[in-house]
């Protein structure tokens, strides 16, 4: 399974951002992460540092969804969809490569 990321451009982080991704490694470890705008995903996050929610979806696609973050509660339902695809197999849990970003 790929995970893609995409950053906001961090001008107003009400958290730290990055400890979305960490959260994924930690959950999925057999997930590939990597940019949403280098090629496919099953799945992007859009993780944005508030609620301006001001980085774009425009032109990401995933059959497992797009879904913008813009607090560490939202990871929760990030993780929970992600796991229901998992194990309905909608995509598979391991990409068969390591994880990178």
């Amino acid at each position: 399974m790929t995970i893609g990321v995409k950053y906001c451009g961090g001008c107003n982080p009400r958290f730290e951002r990055s400890s979305i991704v960490s959260r994924l490694r930690r959950d999925f470890p057999n997930a590939e992460i990597a940019s949403a705008l280098h090629g496919p995903a099953d799945v992007i996050a859009i993780v944005c540092g508030c609620p301006a929610a001001c980085a774009s979806a425009e032109g990401l696609t995933a059959p497992g969804g797009v879904f913008t973050l813009t607090c560490p509660e939202d990871y929760d339902d990030l993780r929970r969809r992600i796991a229901d695809a998992v194990a309905s197999g909608s995509f598979p849990a391991s990409s068969g490569e390591g994880s990178t970003q």
